[in-house]
């Protein structure tokens, strides 16, 4: 897949993906829900074993992602939902590109963090040696603008290669291009997802397990139109 292959949506569509996420998740909720359950249960054992659980579970992100972007794409074909679509990167044969894409996110994040810390360390010293303010502020400001970049690198990445067989490096340029086309109705379905997920999270964290499936649809919705996958 090119550029010529990524569409410009209008900011109508933003509301429209979360209606549709909502859609897919009524089909199937008690699966949503469970899949979503065995998920956090996996994240949480990950997160018990040192260095290696965490560093295992950062890399195979992205086949996770294409799981539960699988399950939304067959129920959105009219197919059922299955538990086994959680786990169905791992018998995908893009499963070696999306642990290379998960190679290179963790990479990028470590390296961004490690950039960040040092930093801002050092305009944070500057600052209490009274002449660091503005040091602060621009330091700041450029890891936001980082940030977003990466952000906008790979919000598309993992569909790219898990649907349109994309390779891993062209397809980081090649969500930076669909975000920036699309960067408005982006924008805007993601403060949306921010609210639903802080409403959410207020009755003891139990909506969420409602307001992440329905997002997790809503964002093939997303890629759906964006990337015109299949």
């Amino acid at each position: 897949m090119d550029e010529t292959g990524i569409r410009s949506v209008g900011v109508d569509r933003a509301s429209a993906w979360i209606g549709e996420g909502w859609a897919l998740f009524k089909r199937a909720p008690g699966l949503w829900i469970a899949i979503l359950v065995i998920y956090f249960v996996i994240a949480i054992v990950a997160g018990l074993i040192p260095v290696v659980g965490s560093l295992a579970f950062s890399l195979f992100a992205p086949v996770f992602t294409y799981g539960f972007l699988a399950g939304a794409r067959d129920l959105d074909a009219g197919q059922a939902l299955k538990i086994e679509h959680l786990f169905a990167g791992f018998s995908s044969p893009r499963l070696g590109s999306l642990v290379v894409l998960g190679v290179l996110s963790l990479v990028v994040g470590v390296g961004l963090a490690l950039v960040a810390g040092f930093g801002l360390a050092g305009a944070f010293a500057g600052a209490a040696d009274g002449g660091g303010g503005l040091l602060t502020l621009l330091v700041m400001l450029v890891v936001l603008l980082v940030m977003l970049v990466l952000i906008a690198a790979l919000f598309f990445a993992t569909p790219l290669v898990g649907f349109a067989g994309t390779g891993p490096v062209d397809a980081v340029k090649l969500s930076f291009a669909a975000t920036i086309r699309n960067w408005l109705p982006l924008l805007v379905w993601g403060l949306i997802g921010l609210v639903l997920t802080f409403v959410g999270s207020i009755p003891f964290g139990l909506g969420l397990l409602v307001v992440v499936p329905l997002l997790t649809a809503s964002y093939w919705c997303v890629c759906r139109d964006v990337l015109g996958v299949s």
